[in-house]
């Protein structure tokens, strides 16, 4: 025991080691300096406008809506029709619901009504093209003239359109405001609201959110236990009526809408995602050259010259000596291993006030804990077969960038040639994945166990890591090349 913790000791001393140790703040400093915290914040665009259209009464009604960011309604704004054919105005006022709402007629609904529409809001002026044929108004999907203005239309129901919304309440989450319009402006019939995550490649199911009926719009706000953080939500909005006298008892479809639902990451989950980025982009090539600097210096160095021979005697065997090296340098890269995200941690809550949560934390150190003892007894099982200091030096520095750099390159072109699959699709991610087993180099799978609770299509892959898989990695990496490198040290004792 004598020898290890005199190694223990004299490793953790070195200024070799304290020069590692701040070598690998400075880099993590650096690297947690990119770290950001998005949340969703009300726009600063101008107010937002929803207008309808329909015919009642031989006349054209359009329907003004201006709401907020927040989907709450703007009242007081000024809302006038200009009608290109005699240059006659008509004016309303939102009232205290956001609704300016115009009638043009009695007219001829057979024609077309060219014109436009102004809006003074909140002391800023926006104007509006409109186009009015009643063939455009009833059948919209064919000829609709004024864009994006309708979400979908039933003729039996009406128009409706979803729409995103700030939540005020939750920074992190949006609300769905639906806007709905019976047909010829009676009261709308059943509309149902449901929303359906789109980052998934399999169909998931729907998660109902709500209905509505009659006038006008209404905000529904999902709850945020059923929703996937960091995941875009389609929303699908099905209309029903089964009053009409059809050959078939209702008309019902489920549309995607341009709106969508978003819920972004917690800052503390955004903070781990972030370091994993940043650990799995810088530390690799680092910690294996750390590695391979701790070995060259307590253990190559010595096992090379005639040093060794002056400090072995009977009672310390050559194999207990490079043993105890070995449990020193290990101790040594552990502690690094805490250092690189517990430095991002502590710099992320003095600038940005977030820390990421204690799991990812644990992972991040397990990761970069394992990557240090594979690489390390690979490199003493190296150091066991060569004596020669720069022969050493060269194959290792040559193992590490191979392992660090290389070979996720060279899986990249092997996956890429055997599947044809594009990045990033599931095949390809998973071949990527399986091969970060056979590397040294496993703190990638603590990036991938992060992302795959943060970003839902990484859930998807049949082989994404947990943490009993990296540690039965990480134990198999080291077990074998410690049980070659330790008999090869024991040849050599005898």
């Amino acid at each position: 025991m004598r020898p290890i913790l005199f190694d223990l000791l004299h490793t953790l001393k070195s200024r070799t080691t304290v020069g590692f140790f701040i070598l690998v703040i400075l880099i993590s400093i650096a690297g947690a300096a990119t770290f950001s915290v998005y949340t969703i914040h009300p726009s600063t665009n101008p107010p937002n406008i929803y207008e309808a259209y329909y015919v009642s009464n031989d006349s054209f009604h359009i329907v003004n809506y201006v709401y907020d960011s927040y989907g709450d309604p703007i009242s007081g704004a000024n809302v006038s029709f200009r009608m290109f054919t005699d240059n006659s105005y008509v004016n309303s006022t939102t009232d205290t619901e956001g609704y300016g709402n115009i009638t043009l007629g009695p007219v001829n609904i057979s024609q077309t009504i060219n014109g436009s529409e102004k809006f003074t809001i909140l002391g800023s002026t926006y104007n509006r093209s409109i186009t009015l044929n009643v063939n455009a108004i009833t059948n919209p999907e064919n000829s609709a003239p004024w864009g994006p203005t309708w979400g979908s239309y039933d003729e039996y129901i009406g128009t409706y359109k979803a729409v995103s919304v700030y939540n005020p309440r939750n920074t992190y989450l949006k609300d769905i405001i639906l806007f709905y319009l019976g047909k010829n402006g009676q009261p709308s019939g059943a509309v149902n609201v449901s929303i359906e995550e789109s980052t998934l490649s399999a169909k998931p199911p729907l998660i109902p959110i709500g209905s509505a009926s009659g006038f006008y719009n209404k905000i529904f706000k999902p709850n945020p236990r059923n929703l996937q953080q960091g995941a875009f939500y389609l929303v699908k909005v099905n209309t029903s009526n089964q009053s009409i006298s059809l050959p078939y008892s209702s008309v019902s479809f489920q549309p995607d809408i341009s709106g969508f639902l978003l819920e972004t990451e917690l800052p503390s989950n955004q903070i781990g995602v972030d370091a994993a980025i940043s650990i799995n982009n810088m530390f690799p090539a680092i910690v294996g050259l750390v590695s391979l600097l701790m070995v060259y210096t307590n253990l190559s160095r010595v096992t090379s010259s005639n040093v060794v021979e002056s400090i072995i005697s009977k009672p310390i065997s050559l194999r207990k000596l490079v043993f105890s090296k070995f449990v020193a340098i290990d101790v040594s890269l552990i502690a690094m291993s805490v250092i690189v995200p517990v430095s991002m941690d502590l710099y992320s809550i003095l600038t940005i006030g977030f820390a990421m949560p204690e799991y990812y934390l644990m992972v991040l150190i397990l990761g970069l804990s394992l990557s240090a003892l594979s690489f390390t007894s690979l490199l003493f099982l190296v150091s066991s077969y060569i004596r020669s200091i720069p022969l050493f030096l060269g194959i290792s520095i040559g193992i590490v960038l191979f392992t660090s750099v290389f070979w996720s390159l060279i899986v990249n072109s092997i996956a890429l040639d055997l599947t044809g699959y594009a990045i990033n699709t599931p095949l390809f991610e998973s071949i990527e994945l399986r091969s970060s087993y056979f590397t040294p180099n496993l703190g990638i799978l603590s990036s991938y166990d992060i992302l795959s609770r943060t970003i839902p299509y990484y859930s998807l892959y049949q082989y994404h890591p947990t943490v009993v898989t990296m540690i039965a990695g990480g134990l198999l990496w080291v077990m074998i090349t410690l049980l070659i490198w330790l008999y090869r040290f024991s040849k050599i004792d005898q």
